[in-house]
């Protein structure tokens, strides 16, 4: 077995003997308890199947990609074993978000969900991201855990381990580029907010025309006011946001809900 994989086992059993990545509480106050099984097979880093026949999807994360990390082959292969070691043939919990419309069950009919062992409490995202094998990717439909789940990745940034082994992950807004375009991870500050035909624009550069910029349009800003933020009011603030880029008067990203947004420094201004 290689090396890295050896690594990443290792560490997980450690890690897991003093922290057990349990999330119970909050699990339960922001998702709901739909199913229990047991775990039949890994079908893949990210998806299991249970006893059932039922084909789970995980929620609230991304693994590593070619595209993002050169060596996500065998980070990826790092997954599959820690998860063939905590979770094959054991019993666990499926939580899901808390609309049974929404956000529950992907095109492919696969269940989307957290996963958490039923022995003894372990949330199989958080330790993932503790581990610095997944990155947080919410969804509007899939919001839950977002506030626990920054807090693990930021954890496995500073000890800069698996994905966090170098920066190339976040990109700095004066360097994004709309070549290749795909999921990606920008930080920077905010150089202005303006509105224009009811949708927000949220440019990072003086010139909008080729600078970087988020966008939010006038049906998706009632889940920012929900949420206690007016974002004109962000000029100068630090943000890192997560999205996905294409060309448009430059590198563009729209957004759809908050937690796709991590105040740095300083502070997010909120409506009281």
């Amino acid at each position: 077995m290689n090396k890295i994989i050896v690594f990443f086992i290792s560490l997980a059993s450690f890690l897991f003997a003093n922290h057990a990545w349990s999330a119970s509480q909050t699990l339960e106050q922001e998702l709901s308890l739909t199913a229990q099984g047991r775990v039949s097979n890994i079908i893949a880093a990210d998806t299991l199947q249970l006893e059932d026949g039922s084909i789970i999807r995980l929620s609230g994360i991304q693994l590593p990609s070619e595209e993002s990390h050169n060596t996500a082959p065998l980070l990826l292969d790092s997954v599959i074993e820690i998860e063939k070691d905590m979770l094959l043939n054991q019993e666990v919990n499926i939580y899901q978000s808390k609309d049974p419309k929404l956000g529950r069950i992907n095109r492919m009919g696969h269940k989307l969900a957290h996963i958490q062992r039923l022995s003894d409490g372990l949330w199989l995202q958080g330790m993932l991201l503790n581990l610095g094998l997944a990155y947080v990717k919410t969804t509007q439909r899939n919001t839950g855990m977002a506030d626990a789940m920054y807090a693990l990745e930021a954890l496995a940034r500073e000890e800069k381990i698996g994905l966090w082994e170098d920066d190339a992950l976040i990109k700095h807004a004066s360097e994004v580029s709309s070549i290749g375009g795909g999921f990606q991870i920008v930080e920077g500050k905010i150089e202005s907010v303006a509105m224009h035909n009811n949708r927000l624009y949220i440019n990072f550069g003086k010139n909008w025309r080729d600078d970087f910029t988020v966008s939010i349009s006038a049906q998706d800003q009632r889940h920012f006011a929900q949420a206690g933020h007016d974002p004109l009011q962000w000029g100068g603030k630090i943000i890192r946001v997560r999205g996905w880029v294409r060309d448009y008067n430059g590198p563009y990203m729209e957004i759809d809900h908050p937690q796709a947004i991590e105040f740095i420094e300083p502070s997010p201004t909120q409506k009281p």
